[in-house]
């Protein structure tokens, strides 16, 4: 029976009715469009697996299964340092029965421990995650291709495809660009995974390093093998057909794995209010006027930038963005989306429906006239504030007298909602103008939120 092991140690499972959006930040066939997270929504052809809780968003990924690279390369754009390994003779996700070939893709590593036409085995440790490449946090795009793919890791539209559709490459993907070509050459790479193991298969699985294997031309004659998730496991031969070589310093081989995975062990996680610096946008250096605040709510993991590597602070929020975000960061429990939903323009089916759902039932947020939310219409900044004050259980007081703010009346359904963002230094307001009816951008929202959290 072939083995398969998850590309990464203990990933939680991938349910695509019911994503873990920190840690499945782009699903299979997702979209990029900020907080996303359904499949079909665009033509993503992996999936996009979070790695920014290991220590310095590093962590060891693993073949699938058995196979041979046919690609090692290092890049400094698209999927920059990735891996491509080929299967053969494993079970068609369409029909068991039949034997394929496919083509596992490990996209934007920190490391490479494997060399192409090598022969690696399930569970065995072929790198390290990473960011680089065209990523703007630390992450593994883990994909899946068959051999109706022309190329490795395949990609369902090019440059001029995209130009010639009006698009960039971003929203190409967003739009589902070549969506068809994506399902006909890729597998959904981790219901696949999950499919093929049977209910241990990913813990019985022995953790192989390629740094500490016995060169041999027999695969049969590989070598000494740690037990995965056992720190003081022992380091065994394998029963092999031909004999080893019996000089091998296996307690050498043992110490220096077991200080490995100790010096891992010991790195604490990133404090939970720490800023993570080691992401970079272009469009976000250190004299931004948000930048801290920006990051800090990236580490959090309620926003990420885009593919192109920025991260447009100064690009406006929509009304479904925002009750995801902030519902994100205060870990509101969703509400189960209803198949009759209460507004005409929210499907069951959208990314941000439970979140709709949810700020309606909690009367955080309410629609417009004739049954419409408007999930697509940019906040003004004073219903920001009023929703950001809702979720966040900030005491608002029905009426006030006198407001801080010079171009809002006392009068203005938003005057205590904006008095209490002037108490809190919420934002930097210049000459006391709070501007109730500006759209309220990535930057402003970051910023609003990292002082609240004080």
């Amino acid at each position: 029976m072939t083995r398969f092991s998850l590309p990464i140690k203990d990933l939680s499972i991938y349910d695509p009715q019911n994503i873990k959006s920190d840690i499945f930040t782009t699903v299979y066939l997702g979209s990029y469009e900020s907080n996303s997270s359904a499949e079909n929504a665009g033509s993503h052809c992996g999936v996009d697996i979070s790695t920014r809780n290991y220590p310095d968003g590093i962590t060891e990924i693993y073949a699938i299964t058995d196979g041979e690279v046919v690609k090692a390369k290092e890049g400094t754009t698209g999927f920059g340092n990735h891996i491509v390994i080929k299967h053969e003779n494993v079970s068609d996700p369409d029909n068991p029965v039949q034997k394929i070939t496919i083509f596992s893709c490990y996209n934007h590593l920190s490391k490479i421990n494997v060399k192409e036409n090598q022969k690696v085995i399930a569970g065995e440790i072929i790198g390290l995650s990473g960011s680089s490449g065209t990523s703007t946090s630390p992450h593994l795009h883990f994909q899946i291709d068959n051999e109706k793919a022309d190329w490795h890791p395949f990609w369902p539209f090019s440059t001029q495809e995209a130009t010639a559709a009006g698009l960039n490459f971003f929203e190409a993907v967003c739009q589902g660009l070549g969506q068809a070509k994506a399902k006909e050459c890729t597998i959904n790479p981790l219901v696949y995974i999950q499919n093929q193991l049977d209910g241990n298969a990913h813990l019985s699985l022995n953790k192989i390093s390629s740094l500490n294997k016995i060169e041999t031309d027999s695969v049969a004659e590989k070598k000494l093998v740690a037990t995965a998730g056992t720190l003081d496991s022992v380091v065994e031969e394998k029963k092999v057909e031909t004999e080893v070589d019996k000089n091998v310093d296996k307690l050498a081989v043992k110490e220096e794995l077991k200080e490995k995975v100790e010096e891992a062990r010991v790195e604490e996680k990133k404090e939970e209010e720490g800023i993570i610096k080691k992401i970079t946008f272009p469009d976000v250096l250190s004299s931004h006027s948000n930048y801290e605040a920006i990051f800090w709510l990236v580490g959090k993991g309620s926003v990420k930038g885009y593919l192109d590597g920025t991260f447009r602070p100064e690009k406006t929020v929509t009304r479904a963005e925002l009750l995801k975000m902030v519902m994100e960061l205060y870990k509101v429990s969703l509400v189960e989306t209803k198949e009759a939903m209460i507004f005409q323009d929210v499907k069951s089916n959208d990314w941000f429906a439970p979140y709709v759902y949810t700020a309606a039932q909690k009367s955080w947020s309410n629609g417009y006239a004739g049954g419409l939310f408007k999930p697509h219409n940019e906040v003004t900044r004073a219903e920001g504030f009023k929703i950001i004050f809702k979720v966040a259980d900030i005491a608002v007081p029905k009426n006030v007298r006198i407001v801080s703010a010079q171009d809002v009346p006392a009068n203005h359904w938003s005057a205590p909602y904006i008095e209490i963002a002037f108490e809190k230094k919420l934002l930097d307001f210049k000459d006391n103008q709070f501007l109730p009816n500006a759209k309220l951008t990535r930057g402003e929202l970051a910023e609003i939120l990292y002082r609240l959290s004080k």
